[in-house]
């Protein structure tokens, strides 16, 4: 039906697309493609796979340095996430867990990424497995937690080479370097 392949192309291609801009560090493309997918989700009111947009929409948008709008669309997919949808889970804590380490809010930001790793090994996604453990990863660093913070990105990075993921592993081992050239300089 016409209504079922608009919540896919809306829901789960958007998600697909979103991620896949993401890695390839382009958050403006991704920030188009789910943006797109939210607006149809939110008018025709499919709360299911809106719930994982808005977050990895969050994501997108917390990675062009506007925080408010990242904790925004974080709320809204709180708001409509299921129980059991561990990925919309993860994925709102993660962002939610660095905003407030960008803001110095250590305490809510430790808790989130912590929160979001525990969830993430529930399941067998590995993808969200690698992005929780670099969210911790981010939050320590941001704290001024630099060794805890290389010990994440490094589980990050095995979990990257278990997937196969070229790029996973490539960019834990980017914030690695410039870890170890921040605790160097």
């Amino acid at each position: 039906s016409e209504s079922a392949l608009t919540v896919w192309l809306r829901g789960p291609l958007a998600q697909f697309a979103g991620w896949a801009e993401l890695m390839a560090g382009d958050a403006g493309a991704a920030e188009r493609e789910l943006r797109a997918g939210y607006h149809v989700l939110s008018e025709i009111g499919e709360v299911a796979w809106l719930s994982t947009v808005a977050a990895i929409l969050g994501e997108a948008v917390y990675q062009q340095g506007r925080l408010d709008e990242a904790d925004e669309l974080a709320n809204v997919s709180e708001s409509v996430t299921a129980p059991d949808d561990v990925y919309s889970h993860v994925t709102w804590r993660a962002v939610r867990a660095k905003v407030h380490g960008r803001r110095g809010e250590a305490e809510p930001a430790e808790r989130l990424a912590r929160e979001a790793v525990a969830l993430a090994e529930t399941g067998d996604f590995l993808h969200l497995q690698w992005y929780a453990l670099m969210t911790l990863a981010e939050v320590l660093q941001l704290l001024g937690r630099g060794s805890e913070a290389g010990d994440a990105a490094r589980a990050a990075v095995a979990v990257a080479e278990r997937k196969g993921s070229v790029v996973g592993v490539r960019t834990g081992r980017a914030f690695l370097e410039r870890l170890a050239g921040v605790s160097a300089g």
